[in-house]
Formats: structure tokens, sequence, C-alpha cells
């Protein structure tokens, strides 16, 4: 059924007040509220640090989900499945794969490279190595991923790579949201919040201790030269601090 409005009401001119009549009390906001909100909001401090930025490996910081690589990785899997591992599926992986990065990811906030043996690949630790010994305590325990931790996880990337001798190999991106280790839990951040202005700084320390992390698998399936899982690059990092990249 279609339905028209009345002429009259197409006609006439909105009254912008009766609308939104919200709009005219931010006339009324007392200037030296307004200007301490502004100034709050654009203070980088509590958003920058003096640290080294959280960086293990030189590799692209990937955040966010890719509609296009959604659909290829579909297709991928669809592939693998058929033809190299009737048993592979994303969701299955995903399982595996957060054994496997809380495992490494302790190992590494711990410094126990020589642990690292098997589980990443030897050229990664190395790089792996050089960059955690520039970080910071913080920094450190800040590597460590918890499962009860993770926010969302999912895979960003399922490349296959084929040889020229016929060997076949299959990469995985996979991309986590985690809080710190040294995350304050609701129960004791609330008893602080007295003010719209405490409500702020603690969305922002909240905001502060979400870490993000790329891990990259990749395993051979040629048939008949099957091999386990192997990371083959780590990076932990922070888009809410000050992380410009540092040309070495």
């Amino acid at each position: 059924m279609k339905l028209t409005l009345p002429l009259r009401l197409l006609l006439t001119k909105p009254s912008y007040k009766s609308v939104i009549p919200i709009c005219s009390s931010f006339k009324k906001c007392p200037s030296h509220i307004s200007e301490k909100f502004r100034a709050f909001s654009t203070n980088k401090s509590l958003l920058m640090s003096n640290e080294r930025p959280l960086k293990l490996m030189k590799l692209p910081k990937i955040v966010q989900p890719n509609v296009i690589l959604w659909l290829k990785n579909k297709y991928f899997e669809f592939l693998i499945r058929n033809y190299y591992d009737a048993s592979f599926s994303q969701s299955e992986f995903l399982a595996g794969a957060t054994q496997a990065i809380t495992h490494v990811s302790s190992l590494i906030s711990s410094g126990q490279f020589e642990d690292l043996e098997e589980l990443v690949d030897p050229d990664s630790v190395e790089e792996i190595k050089r960059n955690y010994n520039r970080l910071s305590d913080k920094q450190h325990r800040d590597l460590k991923i918890m499962e009860d931790h993770i926010i969302k996880m999912f895979v960003h990337q399922i490349g296959m790579m084929f040889g020229n001798s016929g060997n076949v190999f299959v990469e995985i991106t996979v991309v986590l949201h985690y809080n710190s280790p040294d995350d304050k839990s609701l129960k004791e951040t609330t008893h602080e919040i007295k003010t719209a202005e405490d409500i702020i700084k603690a969305a922002l320390e909240i905001t502060k201790k979400v870490v993000n992390a790329n891990y990259r698998f990749i395993k051979e399936c040629t048939k008949g030269s099957e091999s386990d899982w192997i990371i083959n690059g780590v990076n932990h990092f922070s888009i809410f601090r000050n992380e410009e990249e540092e040309e070495n």
C-alpha cells in the first residue's frame, strides 16, 4: 500500500525548535563546563605514552575484517576441504589457534624464546627477540593473551601458495583484540566513578588497555607430506597509544 502525506504537511516549513528541542539546551551550558570537557577530550596525554611503540615484527597492522577477504576465505575454505584436508573449517582452526596463541604469547611474554622451537619460525623468533628486548616490563606483560581476556577473534585472510615442485602451502592470518592482563575488573573501577569526568577517564583507561594482535600461521598441505601448523608472523600493538613507526 502506498502512503502519501497531506499536501499541507508537505508544504509546511518544519519547526526545528519543536522537532529537536534539545538544541536550545546547549546554549545554556555553562562555559566553564563546556571548556573543561573540550580540554579534557583533546588531552592526548591520556592516550599517548612515552614508551617505545609495542611491536614484535615489522608486519602490517590489521584491526578490522575485510568483506572481500571474507568472501575469498570462504572460497579457499571450500578448496582446502575438498582437495587437501576434509576436516578443515575456519571454526575448528580458530579453536586450535586460540590454544596455540595463548601458549605462544605466554612464552614470549616471559621471554622463554628457547621454548618456541617447532612452534614459531626461527627467523621470526630472532626478530621477536630483538624487539622484545626494547620493550618495557609493562609491555612484556601486555604480550600475554589469556583466553578469557579475548574480546574478539577472527580469521582475516586465508591464502594458498603453490610451489614449482608441486608443494602446496596454506597461510592463515588471525586477528585478536584482547584486554591487557593488567586490566582492572569492573568491580575495582566503578567505586572510583563519581562525576562525568570520571566516566570519561574510566572509558579512556579501558580503551588504552585494549591490545591488538596479529598471528600468521602456515602449513604444508601437499598430499603425502602434510606438516603441522607453525607461526611465521607475530605482532602486538595498540591503536590508541603513540604507535608511530620508527624507521630501523
